[in-house]
């Protein structure tokens, strides 16, 4: 007799089944990798782990936002790389000696496996390659600053040992033409851009 609410509440129970399922699949990942789950739950939102448990393999990408997120869950190999999502600029940490980390750091070192401060045992490191992938505008060069406070002062070991990374995606992409025939470029950051639109309006491109 009501066959609209009846359709919706199947869907809010799939919804729900989805997001334990999704859940328990990233709490088991650290756990099979030989982590410690602490008391802050690893959010299937924002993190998509991989199959992988060998570190000498497996990537983790992190990426400012959902939708960086999304696109860098549906590119990736599930097999050795996993990615972790941050909700734009994050905690600066230097700022204290001794920093009462948010949920969203707290979450990423529940990721990593390896621990902190007394507890930090790098060869429990889940990553051997962690690559800070943010946008390549001036937010994303302040975040990515950020992130590199917080694994210097809370993770030097990592930084020293060459586990570091950082992506560095282009700014813009110019195309030229149409369909089949069409052409793109693309450019690092705003100066080149600019270089790029006085050599095309002068007509030397």
């Amino acid at each position: 007799d009501n066959s609209r609410v009846a359709n919706e509440i199947c869907k809010l129970i799939i919804t729900n089944a989805k997001a334990r399922a999704a859940a328990k699949a990233a709490k088991d990942n650290i756990i099979k990798a030989g982590g410690k789950i602490s008391t802050i739950t690893i959010n299937p939102k924002k993190y998509n782990g991989c199959k992988s448990t060998n570190p000498e393999e497996c990537e983790l990408f992190i990426v400012e936002g959902d939708s960086a997120g999304g696109s860098a869950k549906e590119a990736r190999n599930t097999d050795n790389q996993a990615v972790f999502r941050i909700r734009g600029k994050i905690q600066n940490i230097l700022k204290s000696n001794n920093p009462t980390l948010a949920d969203e750091l707290k979450m990423l070192i529940d990721i990593m496996g390896c621990g902190v401060g007394p507890n930090f045992d790098i060869n429990k490191l889940r990553f051997h390659k962690i690559i800070k992938a943010n946008d390549a505008d001036s937010d994303g060069d302040h975040i990515s600053t950020l992130i590199d406070g917080f694994f210097f002062k809370m993770f030097p070991q990592i930084v020293q040992a060459g586990y570091l990374y950082e992506a560095k995606p282009p700014l813009y992409q110019l195309t030229f033409g149409k369909g089949s025939n069409a052409k793109s470029i693309f450019i690092p950051n705003q100066y080149y851009f600019q270089k790029a639109v006085s050599a095309i309006a002068t007509g030397a491109f």
